[in-house]
């Protein structure tokens, strides 16, 4: 999996797919592997985790079944923790940058503000002049 613009090396499949045809359920994984040069893509495998045949008998739909069952909740608890990540990945983010800004505005709040009119200069200026 990419994410962030980082390859997930682990090998571990967070993809999962399911087809129903002819009576038949698959299920399946996909996984990336590493690129296997600078600049090129990782690639994508695709890997068959079983087949039940949906309409032979009681025991193979009920297995089957559950398996499809099994996999979409295992999804969804996938999902949600990528989500709960991302969610706080971003809170932090936005609490570090709101800091960030406070902080400097503090900083600048607290640090002497510069008067730009050049009459202290220019006073000084004068009286040299009017000494000579």
């Amino acid at each position: 999996m990419v994410l962030f613009g980082k390859c997930d090396k682990s090998r571990h499949a967070y993809t999962l797919a399911s087809t129903y045809h002819d009576s038949q359920l698959k299920l399946y994984t996909t996984h990336l592997t590493e690129p296997e040069g600078q600049g090129r893509r990782p690639e994508y495998i695709m890997t068959q985790l079983n087949t039940w045949g949906m309409t032979g008998n009681l025991e193979t739909f009920q297995q089957g079944a559950c398996a499809y069952q099994n996999a979409r909740d295992w999804a969804k608890e996938k999902r949600d923790k990528f989500i709960r990540t991302a969610n706080e990945r971003h809170s932090k983010a936005q609490s570090q940058l709101l800091d960030s800004t406070s902080q400097s505005q503090t900083a600048s709040e607290a640090a002497p503000t510069v008067d730009n009119s050049d009459a202290s200069s220019l006073s000084d200026k004068v009286e040299y002049s009017n000494v000579q």
